[in-house]
């Protein structure tokens, strides 16, 4: 799809437009001014100054959501002010519930790997058994 330098640039200015309406989605906003999704991604990598205003947009859009989430917080929804603490106070607060089910699902291989040697042990003995009564 080969376009000149002025529909090209119309073009540009109309999927930024559209693409901050429609909360950053490229494939709705693709599909709404007739462009490719490889295209959009060409001009991206091609086009430096382009490719910062999409960025904007998307931190934009984060920073929106990342009010939204704080405003639940306050609001006292537990969910919110769990999600903010977890991801925002790197160290002091951990989702424990990840942390325990990474040690438990360690110790379940602990187990297996202790059960299947002491198996091997029990088995290598009655053999070693077996031998010494032959040898009787």
């Amino acid at each position: 799809m080969a376009f000149d330098l002025v529909t090209k640039k119309k073009l540009k200015e109309e999927f930024l437009r559209l693409f901050e309406q429609n909360n950053g989605l490229v494939y709705r906003t693709c599909k709404q001014i007739g462009l490719t999704i490889p295209l959009f991604y060409k001009w991206r990598s091609e086009d430096p100054e382009w490719n910062s205003k999409i960025n904007l947009i998307q931190m934009s859009l984060v920073d929106q959501v990342a009010d939204k989430l704080f405003e639940m917080a306050m609001k006292g929804n537990m969910v919110a002010i769990i999600f903010y603490l977890v991801n925002r106070s790197k160290g002091e607060w951990v989702n424990i519930q990840r942390v325990e089910s990474h040690i438990e699902m360690e110790r379940e291989k602990i187990n297996k790997t202790l059960d299947t040697i002491a198996k091997s042990l029990r088995s290598h003995n009655n053999k070693e058994e077996e031998k010494v009564e032959e040898l009787n």
